[in-house]
């Protein structure tokens, strides 16, 4: 599906984005990188859940969903970009670290970043389960197993390691 493959180009582009924020020295582009990161993951999993919804059938959604999810993207923008709520700005590493390692702190209102994607995945992943029960064919039950398992195995480390263990 298309909503798949520009996800996936959203994810090349995330993950080129924070080889960025790690190998740069400079703090400006660091500070810019990391709120790139942030609203890349956003969009990843606002699309994600748009595809859950559409997955097997390629079907059409509500205008409400796409409303939604592309009002709450925009909604965000000024969070990520322009205060310093949602993370409190990269920070180096250590003083030896000449690579530019960056770290970054977790503002009072970075729930609004972890919510929204957690939620997205776990609403989407309970539509898929619900598809998987109403399924008729095998073949597309078949479908939505291997794409719940892939969708579930992809997001433990990627939930642990990119969300859950910097708060720690």
């Amino acid at each position: 599906s298309r909503v798949f493959a520009f996800t996936i180009f959203l994810i090349s582009l995330w993950t080129t984005d924070i080889g960025f924020f790690t190998a740069t020295n400079d703090y400006d582009l660091a500070n810019f990188e990391l709120r790139v990161a942030l609203f890349l993951g956003s969009a990843i999993a606002s699309l994600f859940l748009y595809f859950f919804y559409l997955f097997p059938n390629d079907i059409r959604p509500p205008k409400k969903l796409s409303l939604l999810l592309i009002g709450f993207q925009i909604l965000i923008i000024y969070l990520y970009f322009f205060t310093n709520q949602v993370e409190t700005g990269p920070i180096l590493a250590g003083s030896h670290s000449p690579s530019g390692l960056w770290e970054w702190g977790l503002g009072p209102l970075y729930f609004i970043f972890e919510l929204p994607f957690f939620g997205f995945f776990a609403l989407g992943i309970t539509w898929m389960c619900q598809k998987y029960k109403l399924a008729n064919l095998p073949s597309e039950k078949k479908n939505l197993m291997y794409m719940i398992l892939t969708i579930v195995i992809g997001l433990i480390p990627a939930g642990l390691f990119s969300i859950v263990l910097p708060q720690f």
